[in-house]
């Protein structure tokens, strides 16, 4: 039986046009770079670095992998391995990145292209280097019918002609296809006319718009403007009515007491809506009648002892099962102050009548006959948080809108991150000031501070609320608050500090904050003067503007207009990336760029250009995700050589940073501000998070100031830090008030403005908001008032799955997929979509071949998962696989919100594992498999992540190390059913075999020696920056690294000391376990290289020649130099060409993509200075000290070995004690906290049952012998 009923033929096929395109001077393989591929020029001669680099979606076939003269180009075959790296390596896990702009995806890639028969003057110079973009095809299966071979039928073809004319997206068609194909449309119903569609919006319960009279400024719009210009609000009663209204939003959001909770994340888990009357609780009633109201006085027993307090709020108490409890502020009288005297003018002063309130000594009492909660009329009381920021509408023109937003805070975070609840206000119109604008508006938040009758969802309520936050970037922040701009004398708004004090971290900022009282007087005091120079004067003393129309509501301007976080942090982080390619030499920005392109990103991430050159262009967003990179390129390719020689010369100069510690010092730099922005960023703030935080802040302030003081001193972003922690009590978390998410609503009007007449573009803007929120509100289930007992079908559509992207995809992004149904065992997912299939090719690349049989790796999972997860025990029939690079769905559950899913190949997920908590994977193949019911159904590939239990010392990161195939204890082929949420957690590949370094040397007069290889190591340790304070050593136990010998003791304690180490371990390879010996691996790779080499040295002089025909062995020539001084420097000579060639032979090899490095023998200079080393602990050692007999009368060694060193068979450790009046050893250099963290190195010691040795982490905080050593027992 066929599957068509249609016939196919081949055809020969019409020519198309043939392009050709330029084609890049070289060639480069797989690229794992996020840059897009630049527009190029014919006449570039030479392009730039970054334009020679492809798409990561564009792959050239190059003619050595096909010898053909027409080239292919794969579009949108995503190239998704991001490192192609062994599966033993470990990686270092992350944690939460903001909120980010919505930016919009480009699609299409420019090419400046000529035709065949028209070719330039230059042309004959890219005769070689032509191939072709696209051209007709010579083999594909055509169509019958009158519109063949092209179309199969009418429809097709004017489709496809409909599509290409008008350039309709996929998402569009896709949305007009679903309607199509529903069992509900008629081709009667549709309507011819547009302009009749149009008239139906007239019909929608559209918001009232009103519109006032605004003047312009002359001063910023041109002059053929008039003076003044309409301006268009929507109230905000209007959004809070319909939200009230709303079914899918009213019964999600919080009217009540402010919540004590261990892990804060909305509003009224914050400080302010606990203490305030205008959004908590504020009085109860308890069994005798009585109130306790917000403000009163109560002498309040506790145990044996009385204080008096103040009622702060009424607070719902989680951690102790919601009880209802007062939230007081204790008083102390004068004699309870600390540190207090009876003479104090205080005491005088008051007479003992005075009460003292204590500064964070919150408490909560539990008054035991609370009867019940005043309950009348229900009270709703309402949290404003208004958005102020312009932007700009048109690309090339500046014309730039203030946009004005509202949200309602009792919606909990994950409603109030949804772009389309945030509301539109209105917009001020170019040119105009913004307190002209927002009067209108002002008078409905007045009305809604005294409270009116509203009908909602559940009756007539008494609603009462006002601004709850008000959030900006800094400027018009401080023109909100009535303070002057950052530039001022005191420009900031949350305190009184002078702009040369912004950094000083002695400065007072609790007692010199802003207060709304104070302010209140001194602009009475300004307004007071009488001459308009006197209050010029004042204003600047005090760093006052006029105060905005928001002053005359209950509002405190300098609490409740935050410094927004996301602003912030943004700008610093930009001007520490521009501090830090400032410092860069050209290899550095080389280096940097060849790091960059290779780094492992999210691949949800958007594409990023070139940061050296283009980072002027990056949106906050971006400058946020390079922030969290950062710290792992410079861990890979960070060298002293790559800054500047007058930086380093000015950080040792004016900071104190020695050359062998600047690298590790700027990395630790960007490792605090990563961390620094993933806790300002956490969605949960718990009290360890508080203090988390304001130690990082602090870190980030001493850090910046320490290594760029002259780019971070008094600079105002950095000041905000101070005011961060403050900020997130105030309102439980600082994403609360951060505005990444809002910001992404300047994205959705910027997309409609090319769609607008722009004539009056607020108006358009306006209307067309309207519009989407009137037809939201009425799927949402919303009652018009106006038709208020007629049922409406258009609620009902949101349960209708083959509509149900169109509806809830208000902002959806353009996707390609198949065509065949993908199932689900699981109802709630749907929509799914396989993206992107993989070719055969690409497939066998992967490893992974598209034909399942019983040897194919995925077979036992895939049969296994069909069995226990959807209920098929039958033989798979079909032996057939298709891979795919993405995929994308939908989950739907009652009363929550859907989660829209697009999941990647290489992306890192997070699964419940019952025996691990939470247990890390990451995605190795996405494919679909025909089940025996005929059914598609789509499975991941998991390779999973095991824990080490180590925390990186650099990047403070916890390791991770992904389970090879062959060990695999888990099954790793699921069905998608088990990834519910989106990713949120990156890993980054770490680098754990870093560099080979081979030494090439003459054995006659350099030969090995414990103290030449020691001073080899300290030389390739001070060059390459590695100045942890920790030293661990894994040797072959050749009789110069054997570490019970008492001359290689010596050796590794002058490193020791040399370095300054705190910790040094030296350990062997055990007997029959040189295979675990990554020197092994390296000296295989030498063995491959150094095949069919032969070396001979050069000649000597003949004089010289007929010398060595004489020796018979290495002693023989060193006795003979020492009667010929010249000997050993014309013999050193000659094997100077031989030593060339094996360098530039092991140069060429490489480990994990690292190239090999050389460093060269020891000097005897420079073993001396080594050895010289130990003439610190005890100035009578000699070279010749090299057994236990000959430092027996050796008192002082002795006792620095007895006090610091521990040798052992296998091991031998030597280890500071960590006292700090020690006279033995010096200081630790690593902090105290990780200190206490290090322990001595354990022994083995067997399990209980004698079958194995317990693991390192059971015995690494013991003490331990060696009596169960292997050799003894």
């Amino acid at each position: 039986m066929k599957r068509s009923s249609r016939t196919t033929r081949t055809h020969v096929s019409i020519p198309k046009l043939r392009i050709r395109s330029k084609k890049t001077l070289y060639d480069e393989g797989p690229s794992t770079s996020d840059n897009i591929l630049e527009r190029r020029k014919m006449e570039d001669i030479n392009p730039s670095f970054e334009e020679l680099e492809t798409a990561n979606y564009i792959q050239l076939k190059s003619s050595s992998e096909q010898q053909m003269h027409d080239h292919e180009v794969l579009i949108n075959e995503d190239v998704n391995n991001l490192a192609d790296t062994d599966d033993d390596n470990i990686f270092s896990a992350d944690g939460n990145i903001p909120a980010d702009n919505y930016e919009p995806k480009e699609s299409g890639i420019e090419e400046r292209s000529v035709l065949d028969d028209d070719k330039s003057e230059d042309s004959g110079i890219y005769d070689d280097l032509d191939e072709v973009l696209e051209e007709f095809s010579l083999d594909f299966e055509g169509f019958d019918g009158e519109y063949g071979p092209y179309f199969p039928n009418f429809i097709s073809a004017m489709i496809y002609i409909w599509i290409t004319k008008h350039m309709i997206s996929t998402s569009a068609y896709e949305d007009l296809a679903k309607i199509l194909k529903h069992p509900k449309y008629r081709k009667e119903d549709v309507t011819t006319n547009i302009r009749q569609i149009q008239k139906w919006r007239d019909r929608l319960p559209l918001a009232k718009v009103r519109k006032h009279d605004v003047p312009l400024s002359m001063h910023k719009t041109p002059s053929t403007y008039a003076s003044t210009k309409k301006a268009f609000t929507i109230s905000p009663l209007t959004h809070l009515e319909r939200v009230l209204n709303n079914p899918l939003l009213m019964s999600k959001m919080y009217f009540g007491p402010g919540i004590i909770v261990n892990e804060k994340r909305e509003f009224w888990h914050s400080e302010l809506w606990q203490d305030s009357l205008l959004f908590g609780e504020d009085k109860i009633k308890s069994k005798n009648e009585e109130y306790y109201r917000a403000g009163d006085f109560l002498l309040y027993h506790e145990q044996s002892s009385t204080f008096i307090c103040r009622v702060r709020g009424i607070v719902i108490d989680e951690l102790d099962n919601n009880t209802l409890k007062l939230k007081v502020d204790t008083l102390l009288s004068h004699e309870n102050l600390p540190n207090c005297r009876f003479n104090d003018n205080r005491h005088t002063r008051g007479n003992n009548m005075e009460l003292w309130s204590v500064e964070d000594a919150v408490k909560l009492v539990n008054p035991a006959n609370i009867e019940q909660r005043i309950v009348d009329l229900p009270t709703l009381k309402i949290f404003l948080d208004i958005y102020i920021d312009d932007f700009g509408t048109y690309r090339n023109v500046y014309h730039s809108l203030g946009g004005v937003y509202l949200q309602f805070g009792n919606m909990p975070l994950n409603l109030r991150k949804q772009i389309k609840n945030h509301f539109l206000i209105g917009f001020v119109p170019f040119g105009a000031d913004f307190n002209d604008f927002i009067k209108p508006v002002i008078q409905d938040i007045k009305s809604l501070e005294n409270g009116l009758i509203m009908q909602t969802l559940y009756g007539k309520a008494w609603v009462i609320g006002g601004i709850g936050c008000i959030t900006a970037d800094l400027p018009q922040g401080n023109d909100l608050a009535g303070v002057k701009r950052h530039g001022a004398n005191h420009g900031c708004r949350t305190c009184n500090v002078l702009n040369s004090q912004y950094t000083n971290p002695s400065y007072d900022y609790v007692k010199n904050a802003r207060f709304k009282q104070q302010t209140n007087e001194r602009i009475a005091e300004i307004k007071n003067q009488s001459s308009k120079r006197d209050q010029d004067r004042l204003a600047i003393e005090y760093g006052l503007i006029e105060p905005g129309s928001f002053n005359v509501l209950k509002w405190d301007q300098h609490i409740q207009t935050p410094q927004d976080a996301y602003h912030s942090m943004a700008g610093k982080a930009r001007t520490l990336l521009d501090a830090t390619f400032n410092i860069f030499n050209a290899n550095g920005e080389k280096e940097f760029l060849k790091y960059w392109k290779c780094i492992e990103k999210p691949t949800h991430w958007s594409r990023m250009p070139n940061p050296v050159q283009h980072r002027q262009s990056f949106m906050f967003s971006d400058i946020l995700r390079i922030v969290m990179l950062m710290p792992f390129i410079l861990q890979r390719f960070l060298k002293s050589h790559y800054i500047k020689t007058e930086v380093l010369n000015k950080w040792h100069k004016n900071s104190r940073i020695n050359q062998n510690l600047a690298v590790s010092y700027f990395r630790k730099c960007w490792t605090i501000e990563a961390k620094v922005l993933k806790l300002t960023f956490s969605n949960n703030m718990t009290e360890n998070t508080y203090q988390e935080l304001q130690e990082m802040l602090k870190k980030e302030h001493e850090i910046l100031i320490h290594i760029f003081s002259e780019t971070f001193t008094n600079l105002p972003n950095l000041h905000v830090n101070v005011h961060l922690l403050r900020h997130a009590r105030n309102f439980a978390t600082l994403t609360n008030t951060a505005v990444g998410v809002k910001e992404m609503v300047h994205c959705t009007f910027k997309i409609m403005v090319p769609h607008m007449n722009c004539k009056v573009i607020e108006l358009d803007l306006t209307r067309h908001y309207n519009t989407i929120q009137a037809l939201r509100h009425l799927i949402d289930g919303w009652t018009d008032p106006r038709f208020s007992t007629r049922p409406n079908a258009l609620s009902k559509l949101i349960e209708d799955l083959s509509v149900y992207r169109i509806l809830t995809g208000w902002y959806a992004t353009e996707n390609s997929s198949d065509d065949i149904t993908i199932c689900c065992h699981d109802n709630n997912f749907i929509d799914i979509s396989l993206i992107n299939r993989l070719s055969t090719k690409k497939a066998n690349e992967m490893g992974v071949s598209k034909k399942l049989d019983d040897k194919h790796p995925f077979f036992r999972d895939l049969s296994l998962s069909y069995m226990e997860h959807l209920k098929s025990k039958g033989a798979l029939l079909n032996r057939k696989l298709e891979l795919y690079n993405s995929i994308s769905y939908t989950i739907i559950r009652n009363g929550q919100d859907p989660i829209q899913m697009k999941i990647r190949i290489g992306d890192i997920i997070e699964l419940p594992e019952e025996s691990e908590g939470i247990a890390y994977a990451k995605i190795k193949s996405i494919f679909r498999h025909q089940a025996n019911n005929g059914q598609y159904y789509a499975f991941y590939v998991f390779d999973w992540f095991q824990a080490t239990n180590v925390i990186d010392s650099v990047l403070e990161c916890p390791l991770y190390n992904i389970q090879k195939p062959e060990e695999s204890r888990w099954l790793r082929v699921f069905p998608i059913t088990f990834v519910d949420h989106n990713p949120h957690v990156f890993f980054i590949h770490n680098f754990s075999a870093k560099k080979v370094y081979v030494g090439l040397k003459d054995p006659i007069f350099q030969p090995s020696s414990p103290i030449r290889h020691n001073s080899e190591l300290y030389n390739l340790l001070v060059n390459d920056e590695q100045q942890n304070p920790f030293l661990f050593i894994y040797t072959d136990g050749g009789p110069d690294h054997r570490v019970n010998y008492l001359r290689v003791q010596l050796s590794l304690i002058a490193l020791f000391v040399t370095l300054d180490l705190d910790l040094l371990v030296a350990v062997r390879t055990p007997p029959g376990h040189s295979w675990k010996n990554p020197v092994e691996r390296i000296m295989s790779i030498l063995n491959l290289g150094l095949q069919c080499i032969g070396l001979m040295r050069a000649e000597m002089n003949e004089g010289y020649e007929e010398i060595m025909k004489y020796c018979n062995s290495m002693e023989d020539i060193r006795n003979k130099a020492e009667e010929e001084p010249q000997l050993k420097e014309k013999l050193l000579n000659s094997l100077h060409p031989t030593i060339e060639l094996m360098e530039n032979l092991i140069r060429r090899l490489e480990l994990k993509e690292e190239p090999f490095g050389i460093f060269k023998a020891a000097s005897d200079e420079e073993i001396t200075t080594l050895w010289n080393s130990l003439l610190l602990i005890d100035n009578s050692l000699t070279m010749e000290d090299n057994s236990k007999k000959s430092i027996q009368n050796k008192s002082e060694f002795l006792e620095f070995y007895n006090h610091c060193c521990k040798s052992r068979h296998y091991f031998f450790e030597i280890k500071k004690c960590g006292l700090l009046d020690c006279h033995i050893c010096k200081p630790v250099r690593c902090d105290s906290e990780t200190w206490l963290k290090v322990h001595s190195f354990p022994d083995p010691i067997p399990t209980t049952d004698g079958k194995k040795y317990k693991s390192f982490e059971e015995l690494y905080d013991q003490e331990t012998t060696e009596e169960y050593r292997p050799s003894l027992t």
